[in-house]
C-alpha cells in the first residue's frame, strides 16, 4: 500500500512540474486580418526584467490572440526585447497583455493594457514600451548634466527641484543637456521632447515636464548660477567647429591630448594630438563629448554639436 502511495505521489510530482513548465499555445492567424500595430518593448515582473528567450509576451481582445512573440536578447543593447506585432479589423480595441515567464512557468496578466492604434508604431530600442505586473508610475529625472568641466548638478527629488552651479564666463542661455529620467517616461521643455540637442536658456529658472507611462505628470524646475573665482576653461580654450565637420583648437600645448565620447559613453576618438584638426564629419549633427587632458590632469569638458 505504501508502495502504491509512493507511485501516486511521484507521478502527481511530475504531473505538477509538467504543468507549471508547460509553454503556452499562444497562436495568431495574422491572414485573418487586415491591419496591425507593433510595440517595441521590455518585460518587468516585480521589478526584475525579463532577459530570457524562452519568455513570451501575447496580446488578447477578450480571449482571442491578436498577437505573440518571445524575447530577442541584445547583448550591445543591453536589453531583450519584445517585439510585439498587434493584429486587428478594427480601428479600435482594447488590447491586454499576458506574459510567460519560463523560469516559473507562470502566465501572468499584466497592469498594462492598451488602445489599438492601425498602423501605430509604439517604443523603440533607445526608449521601449515597458510591460509589467504593475504600474509604471514614475515621473522623475534621474540625472543630468551639461558636459561643463566644473559643473556642479544637486536634483532634490523631493521639491522636483535642479539647481546647476557653472563656471564664471558660461553662456547659460544657449546650452545641452544630457539627462535620463525613470523607466518608461518622457522629459519635454516647450512641448517637445527633451534630448541632448535642446537647446536651453537658464538665465532664467525653466520648467521640465516628467510623463510616467501611465500618465503620471511632474514639473521639475532647473535654477542656474554662476560661480566667482573660478575659472573658465572656455575663456582658456576655444574650439573652432568648422563647417566640413572638423574642429580646431586655438591657444592649446602641443603636450594636451583630446579624447571625444558618444553620449552612450563610446570613445569615438581618443588620445589626438589637440594641435591637429579633429574629423568628426561622420557625427554630423549628432551631439559629442569632447575632453581635452594634460598629463593625465582633465583640463576642459565640453558637449558640442558638429555641424
Amino acid at each position: 500500500m505504501r508502495h502504491i502511495k509512493k507511485i501516486v505521489i511521484a507521478i502527481t510530482f511530475c504531473f505538477t512540474t509538467f504543468v507549471l513548465q508547460a509553454v503556452p499555445s499562444w497562436t495568431v492567424n495574422e491572414s485573418l486580418y487586415s491591419n496591425s500595430m507593433t510595440i517595441t518593448s521590455i518585460i518587468i515582473i516585480d521589478g526584475t526584467e525579463l532577459t530570457s528567450s524562452n519568455d513570451m509576451i501575447a496580446a488578447f481582445v477578450g480571449t482571442e490572440c491578436r498577437g505573440v512573440t518571445r524575447l530577442l536578447p541584445s547583448t550591445v543593447l543591453g536589453h531583450s526585447y519584445a517585439y510585439l506585432v498587434i493584429n486587428s479589423n478594427e480601428k479600435a480595441e482594447n488590447i491586454q497583455f499576458k506574459v510567460f515567464q519560463s523560469s516559473t512557468g507562470s502566465i501572468i496578466s499584466l497592469a498594462n493594457s492598451y488602445n489599438y492604434v492601425s498602423e501605430a508604431s509604439v517604443g523603440t530600442q533607445t526608449n521601449p514600451y515597458i510591460f509589467s505586473n504593475k504600474p509604471i508610475t514614475s515621473s522623475s529625472i534621474e540625472t543630468m548634466s551639461f558636459g561643463i568641466t566644473g559643473e556642479s548638478v544637486t536634483i532634490d527629488s523631493s521639491s522636483k527641484t535642479i539647481s546647476v552651479t557653472f563656471p564664471q564666463g558660461t553662456d547659460v542661455t544657449t546650452i545641452h543637456s544630457i539627462s535620463s529620467t525613470s523607466l518608461g517616461s518622457l522629459a519635454t521643455i516647450d512641448g517637445d521632447e527633451l534630448s541632448a540637442t535642446s537647446n536651453l536658456d537658464l538665465s532664467k529658472p525653466i520648467t521640465i515636464i516628467v510623463t510616467s507611462q501611465n500618465g503620471t505628470i511632474s514639473n521639475w524646475t532647473i535654477t542656474a548660477s554662476i560661480t566667482t573665482g573660478i575659472a573658465n576653461f572656455e575663456n582658456i580654450y576655444d574650439v573652432l567647429i568648422l563647417p566640413n565637420g572638423t574642429i580646431q583648437f586655438v591657444g592649446i600645448s602641443e603636450e594636451a591630448l583630446c579624447t571625444v565620447y558618444s553620449l552612450l559613453g563610446q570613445t569615438i576618438v581618443k588620445n589626438k594630438n589637440c594641435t591637429e584638426r579633429l574629423d568628426l564629419s561622420t557625427y554630423s549633427n549628432i551631439p559629442v563629448v569632447i575632453r581635452i587632458n594634460n598629463q593625465n590632469k582633465l583640463l576642459f569638458s565640453k558637449l558640442i554639436i558638429v555641424k
